[in-house]
């Protein structure tokens, strides 16, 4: 066991590495140290090979672990991790430093005393949420219990500024709903659906030939 590379693999993990992964508990510790074994490894000079400098590897993580023990690595050090998410839906994990965290909360902070201003009392929320509420039903959305089933539509759900994709799998009074995203399903309970403009002409074409086979 090198004595030198679990060091340097336990100074890295403490500093940043368990800020890049999803957790950065022991689970996910062990994963990372078989990856910097392999790559030591690897990296390491052979017995018929003169030793040089190499740019990536345990030379590579040195080089940028010694960087980030710099002036500027200890001016904004790291604080957690941040997830972001590709145009692929595939999800990534980056070191998030102390100036990204502090103007992260700086604007929630700033979000917080504009509402706080503008709906200072719990009726001036309510008549916000019923204005809001409103204009969305003027713009073509309807309360979920009119919703169809097994169809996708477009959901908005109360604590999310987002409009998704989703659907219920059981008629009413089945409350059920789930918004598709990544692959998968996620349990939701949204207050207002709108068809797309495929589900509305689907429905359109259903409706003609209901109303074709009535005739005849």
């Amino acid at each position: 066991m090198s004595t030198e590379r679990d060091e340097q693999f336990e100074s890295w993990w403490e500093r940043e590495g368990q800020f890049c992964r999803a957790g950065g508990g022991d689970y996910e510790k062990t994963f990372a140290y078989a990856a910097w074994c392999a790559q030591y490894s690897a990296q390491a000079p052979q017995p018929s090979q003169a030793a040089s400098p190499v740019s990536s590897g345990p030379d590579a993580l040195q080089h940028a672990r010694e960087h980030s023990s710099g002036r500027e690595a200890q001016d904004d050090p790291i604080v957690g991790h941040k997830t972001l998410r590709d145009e692929r839906g595939l999800t990534r994990h980056e070191p998030l430093r102390k100036s990204v965290a502090n103007a992260l909360l700086a604007a929630a902070e700033a979000a917080q005393a504009k509402r706080a201003s503008d709906m200072p009392t719990e009726q001036d929320a309510a008549r916000a949420l019923w204005s809001a509420y409103q204009r969305l039903k003027e713009l073509g959305w309807r309360e979920t219990c009119y919703g169809p089933t097994n169809t996708s539509v477009r959901l908005i759900e109360p604590g999310s500024s987002g409009i998704h994709t989703g659907h219920r799998s059981e008629p009413w009074p089945e409350k059920t709903w789930w918004i598709e995203d990544g692959g998968d399903l996620w349990l939701s309970n949204p207050c207002l659906f709108r068809e797309t403009d495929a589900t509305s002409g689907q429905q359109g074409r259903e409706q003609a030939a209901a109303s074709g086979s009535d005739e005849q």
